[in-house]
């Protein structure tokens, strides 16, 4: 029996080769363009994921590699964790698209990879997809599977009504076949409170640290750069909250982007920081240390409004006179914004995710401004601590201080020519502000607001 206003969440998987348009598909089921689209294979070597809705019931789409990806044919181990990881994501799944190319049918890695899960019994739809450049499908379309196939063009969205038909019409049947069995169609119970985007250089450790919090290996590791060329959604569920996890591409400094896919995963990757509400977590490898460009990121997301969090990951690599000299360092790593949480850890060794994940929970709490008489007892102590600098030979004097509706963390400070109050200072009751209610991974907002001279 269904439980009143829960979803069930159903796994289906899209498979098939390289290129044949099978994120172009994700994109259109889930109406957004999550998924790179390029016309070269090597785009997609992680899964990506993403919920639609149909009826009462959420699907979480999943955009696997192509059968026979791997961007350096002589690169073994990652072509065999692409295998493995394309073998773990149809095993988990409730239902399957297979893609196969309109103009020339299915291939020998079609029909291999079609023997695998067909032991399965998985419930299954064949999409032939680039109809509109085959006109007509290829035969061999239809001899693939015993079942109905659906003609679709990811390009242009021609048979897409007709797929979500179809996978609503499986939906149906497997939540009939397994309504009394819990474990295999979970309802959907958490709450999701947020994003984590990991961001940073290339090889830093992201892709491991992603699936460190996430109990999984959804992100492929290798110590070729570059491994991950496309943004990689995971959800984490963990005391009763549902959190979105996303590990995206490298990022290079533009002189060292050449390829239109690089490109393509740094515009990306910057657009994911856009995201409302998202903590930012920025991986740094301990050895190369702290870069302009990594700066420059920070200084980004501060401009942004978003949360944020340094992490100096490969700790495990540095020695001990090393170690010391980041501590005694830790404040200017992040340029002197002390409420920016700076974590030394080892995710490839599992030190210090404990830390990771305190910091995270901790921004996730929506915690709201205390009323104006509290804010405004805060800045009085802050002034009789140090009192502003005077002003052509006039005193600043500030009477209120109160939220600022308009922006999270955001508070307006009234009184006597306190417009002009010097950056240096400005900079002092930001940091008292956060320091004393507790705020971290962002600074607080201040807008000074002079009071009405009743004589003008």
């Amino acid at each position: 029996m269904e439980t009143a206003g829960r979803h069930k969440h159903i796994r289906c998987c899209i498979v098939g080769c390289t290129n044949i348009g099978k994120s172009s598909l994700y994109n259109k089921l889930t109406n957004t363009r999550d998924a790179m689209t390029l016309d070269y294979d090597g785009v997609t070597v992680d899964c990506r994921y993403g919920d639609i809705r149909l009826n009462d019931s959420i699907v979480t789409l999943i955009d696997t590699p192509g059968f026979d990806e791997c961007r350096k044919e002589s690169n073994k181990e990652l072509h065999d964790r692409i295998v493995k990881n394309i073998e773990r994501t149809i095993q988990g799944s409730d239902l399957i698209i297979h893609v196969i190319d309109a103009m020339t049918g299915y291939n020998i890695e079609d029909k291999w990879w079609q023997k695998q899960y067909r032991s399965l019994e998985t419930p299954r739809i064949i999409v032939a997809n680039k109809i509109d450049q085959a006109q007509v499908a290829h035969e061999q379309c239809y001899r693939l599977d015993n079942t109905e196939i659906v003609l679709t063009s990811a390009k242009s969205g021609h048979g897409i009504p007709e797929l979500r038909a179809q996978i609503e019409r499986h939906l149906h049947e497997i939540i009939k076949d397994n309504q009394n069995d819990d474990e295999h169609i979970n309802e959907r119970i958490t709450e999701n409170v947020g994003k984590v985007i990991l961001i940073g250089k290339p090889n830093a450790g992201k892709s491991t640290l992603m699936n460190r919090l996430c109990g999984a290996e959804v992100s492929m590791i290798s110590a070729m750069e570059g491994t991950t060329t496309d943004t990689v959604r995971k959800d984490w569920e963990e005391e009763d909250i549902h959190i979105t996890l996303l590990d995206t591409a490298g990022l290079r400094r533009k002189s060292k982007s050449k390829s239109q896919l690089e490109e393509a995963s740094v515009i990306q990757t910057l657009n994911s920081i856009e995201s409302k509400d998202a903590i930012i977590i920025l991986v740094v490898d301990a050895k190369i240390g702290i870069s302009d460009q990594d700066v420059r990121l920070m200084e980004l997301v501060r401009r942004k409004r978003r949360r944020q969090i340094l992490i100096v990951n490969k700790w495990d690599t540095l020695t001990d006179e090393e170690k010391k000299h980041y501590r005694q360092h830790a404040k200017t790593i992040t340029r002197n914004h002390n409420y920016i949480p700076v974590i030394m850890m080892s995710a490839q060794h599992d030190k210090g995710m404990h830390k990771v994940k305190k910091a995270i929970k901790r921004m996730l709490r929506s915690e709201s401004l205390p009323p104006t008489s509290y804010l405004t007892k805060i800045v009085e102590k802050l002034v009789s601590i140090q009192p502003p600098p005077l002003k052509d030979g006039n005193m600043i004097k500030i009477r209120l201080c109160y939220k600022n509706s308009a922006k999270a963390t955001a508070v307006t400070i009234q009184g006597k020519r306190v417009s002009c109050l010097t950056e240096n200072y400005i900079r002092y009751l930001k940091n008292g502000i956060g320091r004393e209610l507790g705020i971290t991974g962002i600074d607080v907002h201040i807008t000074c607001k002079d009071d009405e001279n009743p004589y003008q």
